[in-house]
């Protein structure tokens, strides 16, 4: 159980994919791709449904990842009340066949951030990722937020949750249309302006 005013993310129950689900007919054509999906998943931890926000590389990468992992269970979102809630979550896969073109595009891609925020400069030794978790209400606002890994910068973890709480996010809706409040886990990126 979660004690309440933490808010947590949904978690996969187990390792969502595996290299046995690369795509068999992209594996015979030589095909590589990374993906980056964006899935809404009920209080039960049901995914409701799954968006490909980024695919480089061949489509069907992203077409057989929401399919599979629409298939899946995870542990639901937890609310500052220490509920189950609506969560939305994005996953990034990449598949390539080493020793190709494809292949190599795809190994080298690098995934953006959900959030990017520049600043004057960062401290000495700090890394410029960390990863936040937000509560949303239904017209995509911020609300509430919180560093995710006790091992962030806690100097970084407030600007971002200072900038995340009354930032205008994503509406989420539930399986019939109505907009829903959430939590989502947010990687922030802190760049150095120039």
């Amino acid at each position: 159980m979660v004690a309440a005013g933490m808010l947590t993310a949904p978690e996969w129950q187990s390792l969502p994919i595996s290299y046995q689900d690369y795509p068999k007919s992209a594996m015979r054509a030589g095909k590589s791709g990374a993906t980056k999906i964006e899935l809404v998943i009920s209080p039960e931890g049901k995914v409701i449904s799954c968006t490909v926000v980024i695919n480089h590389g061949d489509e069907v990468f992203g077409k057989t990842f929401c399919a599979i992992l629409s298939r899946k269970k995870l542990h639901p979102a937890m609310n500052a009340e220490g509920r189950p809630a609506y969560g939305m979550r994005t996953d990034a896969m990449t598949f390539f066949l080493p020793g190709t073109a494809a292949g190599k595009q795809v190994e080298s891609f690098i995934f953006p951030p959900d959030v990017e925020l520049t600043v004057a400069e960062l401290p000495t030794g700090v890394a410029p990722d960390i990863s936040v978790i937000v509560a949303v209400n239904e017209a995509g606002q911020g609300t509430a937020c919180q560093v995710a890994d006790a091992d962030t910068s806690q100097n970084l973890g407030k600007a971002a949750c200072s900038y995340l709480k009354g930032a205008t996010l994503k509406v989420v809706k539930d399986g019939e249309g109505k907009a829903v409040n959430y939590v989502q886990k947010l990687k922030v990126r802190f760049v150095v302006e120039s």
